[in-house]
């Protein structure tokens, strides 16, 4: 399952920044190994991936043209 995240270096090479109320992804969700790597200069969004096996979640550097759904945040509300 692929989902694009806040995630972008856009606007700053080498800077992730992220939207939303947390700024960025949980403590447990780890780059995959060689990531971020920009390849061919083109990869300034943060694509997450969750993987049904050992690896668990990942985040990797994706081209912002790619075709993925949205992870968005949400605010749940309680009415009692």
């Amino acid at each position: 399952m692929n989902f694009w995240t806040g995630g972008t270096q856009k606007d700053c090479q080498g800077q992730w920044t992220w939207c939303g109320v947390g700024g960025g992804i949980a403590d447990d969700i780890k780059w995959e190994k060689g990531q971020p790597d920009n390849k061919g200069g083109q990869e300034d969004c943060v694509h997450m991936r969750f993987v049904l096996n050992s690896t668990g979640t990942i985040i990797t550097d994706r081209n912002c043209t790619n075709k993925f759904i949205f992870a968005c945040e949400v605010t749940i509300f309680a009415i009692f």
